[in-house]
């Protein structure tokens, strides 16, 4: 008997569940890897996997660098790193305390946010 691990592309993942099942005993666990990159056949860390670089790379990929935003994007954030999107306050917090994050006007459901990018 053994015990596999690897690791597989987001559009690949279906087909890989789909290959194991009748053969693997039990259910497979199943987990994200936020911030994988495959590089020469290996699976790396892209960054160091804090929260801070993790927020940068989401401010570059979608272009948020100079723009207002509300707490829904925030809340994409939070779903795109693997978290529940309600736990959106707790790193918005963190962000803005690092100094990545800061109010761009407006109050309660109409609060404004900038990415500052250093």
């Amino acid at each position: 008997m053994f015990r596999i691990e690897f690791f597989v592309d987001d559009k690949r993942l279906g087909n890989a569940l789909r290959s194991l099942a009748g053969v693997a005993i039990g259910d497979p666990k199943v987990q994200p890897v936020v911030n994988g990159v495959e590089k020469a056949g290996k699976v790396v860390a892209e960054g160091d996997g804090s929260t801070v670089s993790l927020w940068i790379a989401f401010v570059e990929k979608n272009q948020l660098a100079s723009t207002k935003f509300k707490a829904i994007t925030l809340k994409a954030f939070t779903k795109s790193i693997g978290r529940s999107p309600t736990s959106y306050g707790h790193f918005r917090n963190e962000l803005i305390k690092a100094g990545v994050l800061r109010k761009a006007g407006g109050n309660g459901s109409n609060q404004f946010y900038m990415a500052v990018l250093k």
